[in-house]
């Protein structure tokens, strides 16, 4: 899994995807031994699909990712569950997907409130201009400039 993710943050995502796809060749030992790193894995894969711009098998990955959380029981507010929806809203939103981008930024966003802290690499800030970012596509232009402005005064902060 290490050296796939080296390749990834390589930017490789062919190389750290045949490294990766190797890894879940081994996925009922995973699901035995090791949730956590079949989730990683599954986030990871999905990384790679979504730099190939093959945003369908992203999401498949990362749809996975979220079903085996929420199937053992692990709460929204969770860590790996906030970054694989963060992770599924940017794939949505790259592949030009902005409802459903929208959607899964807005599920999130109440979280990272409550949760007031970074969460791996997503933080409050990033998660609102994503969030910005869409709505502006989407023509809601009012919601765009309320987030922007929030990010304003949390970078302030």
């Amino acid at each position: 899994m290490g050296l796939g993710h080296l390749y990834l943050v390589m930017e490789n995502p062919t190389a750290a995807l045949v490294v990766l796809q190797e890894v879940m060749d081994m996925r009922q030992y995973l699901k035995e031994r090791d949730l956590w790193i079949h989730l990683k894995v599954l986030d990871l894969i999905g990384d790679c699909y979504r730099q190939l711009n093959q945003f369908a098998e992203a999401e498949t990955m990362l749809l996975e990712e979220i079903h085996i959380l929420e199937q053992n029981g692990c709460p929204q507010e969770n860590e790996l569950t906030v970054a694989g929806k963060n992770s599924l809203a940017t794939t949505y939103q790259q592949s030009g997907q902005i409802p459903l981008a929208i959607e899964m930024f807005e599920t999130i966003l109440p979280i990272m409130r409550k949760i007031q802290s970074d969460v791996g690499n997503v933080n409050l800030s990033k998660v609102l201009g994503n969030l910005a970012t869409c709505y502006e596509q989407d023509g809601q232009l009012d919601q765009a400039v309320s987030c922007f402005e929030e990010v304003l005064t949390i970078r302030r902060n």
